[in-house]
């Protein structure tokens, strides 16, 4: 997990978590700890923050859903996650229209040249 995103889940659990009391508790104690799972900076802790498995299901349920796209992001959920139409590798769409990988993307420019050349030569014979 990034440091934005950390910061900004910080912040959302200060402003709107219905647990978070004052600087940086918890009304529930996760794992005994009396602090909030987002503001732990103990040793034990920043590997589980970092690599995004530290978890608060009263944060994730009652108040990550206010905030869609920090959502996607901790869940990570891609937005606009596809498939290649002509290989079916993952690719992250960038546009609306876009439907092949980088590779596939410059063999079909290729083809399609190739077609409108064919095509235009044969409509020049007759």
């Amino acid at each position: 997990m990034g440091d934005q995103t950390l910061k900004r889940i910080q912040t959302l659990a200060r402003n709107h978590c219905a647990a978070f009391t004052g600087k940086d508790g918890c009304c529930f104690e996760p794992n005994g700890q009396p602090r909030c799972q987002w503001f732990r900076t103990d040793p034990q802790a920043l590997p589980f923050i970092e690599s995004g498995d530290m978890r608060c299901l009263e944060f994730e349920r009652g108040v990550l859903p206010s905030d869609p796209a920090l959502e996607a992001n901790y869940f990570n959920r891609k937005e606009n996650a596809a498939k290649c139409e002509r290989c079916s590798t993952p690719i992250v769409k960038t546009s609306n229209r876009m439907k092949y990988c980088a590779e596939c993307r410059e063999i079909r420019r290729k083809q399609g040249a190739a077609d409108r050349a064919r095509k235009r030569y044969w409509e020049a014979k007759t």
